[in-house]
């Protein structure tokens, strides 16, 4: 987890802006600061945060890339409000828009996005969560992966990149997905929780055009004295601010 928290307003504070996460089905956690810290593309003009919960990836990529316009949607209504609050709050407020929307009813308009990013929906056996709009938030049956790499292969523009977190136990269909839709994976991380232990998730750049290599990346999260790693540090120095 990100930021230093006010335990009874439940605000995170990182260095250019806060987030409240009291009312979203997803709160801020270390996949979030991840995607926000890692996702890429080239000339990034319009943004598209699927899921975004209380925004907080939203917030990273307004500081991110200054002159970019971000759309941030949502099917849970509380999640969407929070966003909106949070990004009013925000140094970017005229940059960001909050919607009420699931990705299938998304049209989009008529612009194209050059930067679409999820954390998408993974829990697709088990219990179901007993918070209705968490569970919907982390629920493949809200979101299939088919879905999300389909609508986002519609979204994005000819040269946009698409980029996601899973889970590392879910790469392979995932991956065997993607070339269904015609998209192609150009960059792959392995995140480790430490060097000892098995991949956790793993962070996917996609774009419409075929790519001649994946390059392959891997980051690890502590170091065997529990302290952060040199490597996460620099990837998500902008945004934490003990950093």
């Amino acid at each position: 987890m990100s930021g230093r928290m006010r335990d009874k307003q439940k605000i995170f504070h990182f260095k250019k802006f806060d987030v409240n996460h009291t009312e979203s089905a997803m709160k801020v956690g270390t996949d979030g600061v991840l995607l926000g810290s890692w996702a890429e593309s080239e000339n990034v003009n319009h943004i598209l945060d699927i899921g975004t919960g209380c925004g907080l990836i939203a917030l990273m990529l307004a500081q991110r890339f200054s002159k970019a316009k971000i759309t941030a949607i949502d099917i849970d209504k509380a999640s969407a409000g929070e966003a909106k609050r949070n990004f009013s709050n925000s140094p970017w407020k005229d940059r960001l828009n909050s919607i009420v929307t699931s990705l299938q009813q998304f049209n989009g308009g008529p612009e194209k996005f050059d930067l679409i990013v999820s954390n998408p929906p993974y829990f697709n056996h088990g219990t179901s969560s007993p918070n209705t709009a968490r569970h919907y938030a982390r629920h493949i049956k809200s979101l299939s992966h088919p879905e999300l790499l389909g609508a986002s292969s519609r979204l994005l523009s000819s040269e946009g990149k698409l980029c996601v977190i899973i889970p590392a136990y879910n790469q392979d269909i995932f991956m065997r997905t993607i070339p269904q839709k015609d998209l192609y994976v150009h960059k792959r991380l392995h995140f480790y929780s430490r060097a000892d232990k098995p991949c956790e998730r793993v962070l996917l750049q996609i774009s419409k055009k075929k790519a001649s290599i994946i390059k392959e990346e891997a980051l690890t999260h502590y170091t065997t004295d529990g302290s952060w790693s040199n490597a996460y540090k620099r990837l998500t120095q902008a945004f934490h601010p003990m950093l």
